[in-house]
């Protein structure tokens, strides 16, 4: 009699629910809704670099070679580092057969060339969250509201730069002019660009370190050469935000 009871009880209690259907939403009814997100991103940018040995667990990480990537001499090989490099150019900067910048025939590009460029950069916390952001118009004393996106760093966890850098800079030319047949240097047809020179050093100039240390070859020739390990600790928020340029809402930075 008890089970009975029990299972009477339990059918009136499942009966007695109320039940809701979903209704649809009109356009009028979404825009009189607000509603805020946000978002933590892990961002790491790795340039010519094997992958990271492990990741940061939280707090400033002391720089370890054994936890920091390397240069990939897979992909920048010995026989292959030319490709393995930044150019930069500024326009109209040329130079004639004799390196003359003001001759009339001057249509070899030069070129500023970053030769083995490496360097892993991890950025342990991104936030993007949004918001509202209040402000004074100019020439008045009450703010107004706009919408705004604030972009925030953790100082806890701190921008990681390792092994960020290059191994030689130099400044190269084109052996010919930009259509690939005139202005051309002696003994040169067809031009071949700066950028891609494989002048490397030899045991006769004398350098005082010849000897690339990644890939056991020569080193590529150069006169500047930068590596840089940090951790870069940001803290506070960027606020982006839109407003007029002009009017009564004008924002005094507009």
């Amino acid at each position: 009699m008890k089970k009975s009871n029990l299972y009477l009880a339990l059918l009136g209690l499942s009966c007695s629910l109320p039940v809701y259907a979903l209704e649809s939403l009109n356009d009028n009814v979404l825009q009189s809704i607000d509603g805020q997100a946000g978002m933590d991103l892990n961002l790491q940018l790795s340039l010519n670099h094997k992958p990271l040995a492990s990741t940061s667990t939280g707090g400033v990480r002391a720089y370890d070679p054994a936890l920091t990537p390397q240069f990939d001499t897979d992909t920048c090989a010995g026989n292959k580092l030319e490709y393995c490099r930044l150019a930069l150019i500024f326009n109209n900067r040329t130079v004639d057969q004799n390196g003359n910048p003001l001759s009339s025939n001057a249509g070899r590009k030069q070129w500023i060339t970053l030769k083995g460029v490496q360097g892993t950069i991890n950025i342990q916390r991104l936030g993007i969250d949004g918001g509202k952001i209040q402000y004074a118009p100019k020439g008045e004393t009450t703010t107004i509201e706009r919408p705004a996106i604030y972009l925030s760093f953790d100082d806890t966890k701190p921008i990681e730069v390792r092994n960020f850098g290059f191994q030689s800079l130099a400044i190269e030319t084109d052996t010919c002019g930009e259509s690939g047949t005139t202005y051309c240097i002696t003994g040169q047809t067809v031009n071949s660009p700066g950028y891609l020179d494989t002048t490397k050093y030899t045991t006769t100039d004398g350098a005082f370190d010849a000897n690339n240390p990644f890939t056991g070859t020569a080193r590529e020739r150069g006169f500047l050469g930068v590596n840089m390990n940090a951790n870069l600790q940001i803290a506070g928020k960027v606020a982006v935000f839109s407003c007029a340029a002009t009017g009564s809402t004008a924002h005094p930075r507009c």
